[in-house]
């Protein structure tokens, strides 16, 4: 299993890629975003903002109110089109726009939920996997306190293989052990975001905290290129 940090990884002789950034957003601001967003947790299909309104900061502002307080609200517009302007240069399909939620762990049970990011409701109702152009994870939080809890990718794109580990939950040994040598796990750090290609598997490694009281809380941006169900 391969780990690292910042910088950008091609999957060799592939499109694949992680892009590791540090800082995208402001200390101020991941700490304004860990202590608002433990008390607006925001579900996995509910926000879809199209490309038009990232594109204007009136129109941002005000898609994003219909969901946050004021604070809130600035402070996502800031980290949309930050991921944005990082997102167009290593991927070059057109958006259509951005999907937004959190997920926040206060405990991590004996197995891991491995996934692909996709149209939940679109899954649901017709059973098909329809994968977004890009996905991220942006670390809020905690900054200290927090043993584990990397974000790992599956970097294998043998079907049967997928299929033995997509949406599935299983002992982290035993992922491990199935991807052998095509795994990447990037380390848990407060503020530090995560590009990666939407078609990867993926998951939330094995972590302990100091404190049930300071959750591990992400925010997930997905790109799509396509509208999805909201």
């Amino acid at each position: 299993m391969t780990e690292w940090s910042t910088g950008v990884w091609n999957m060799p002789q592939s499109s694949t890629k992680i892009c590791v950034l540090d800082d995208l957003l402001a200390p101020a601001l991941v700490e304004q975003g860990y202590a608002s967003l433990q008390l607006h947790k925001v579900p996995a299909s509910t926000i879809y903002v199209p490309i038009r309104h990232i594109d204007s900061n009136e129109q941002l502002l005000a898609e994003l109110g219909r969901w946050f307080a004021p604070s809130v609200t600035a402070l996502l517009a800031t980290y949309c089109r930050a991921l944005m302007q990082k997102a167009v240069a290593f991927f070059d399909s057109q958006l259509d726009g951005f999907e937004i939620w959190t997920n926040c762990l206060t405990k991590c049970g004996p197995n891991v939920w491995v996934h692909l990011d996709n149209d939940e409701k679109h899954r649901r109702e017709t059973g098909q996997v329809l994968t977004p152009l890009f996905g991220s994870v942006l670390h809020l939080g905690p900054i200290d306190g927090i043993e584990g809890g990397a974000t790992f990718f599956c970097l294998d794109n043998d079907q049967i293989k997928l299929e033995q580990i997509v949406f599935k939950h299983l002992p982290w040994d035993s992922l491990i052990s199935l991807v052998a040598g095509s795994g990447v796990s990037v380390p848990f750090r407060g503020g530090r975001t995560i590009l990666f290609d939407g078609k990867l598997a993926h998951c939330v490694s094995p972590f302990i905290l100091d404190n049930e009281r300071t959750p591990r809380l992400t925010l997930l941006v997905n790109g799509w290129s396509r509208p999805i169900k909201c």
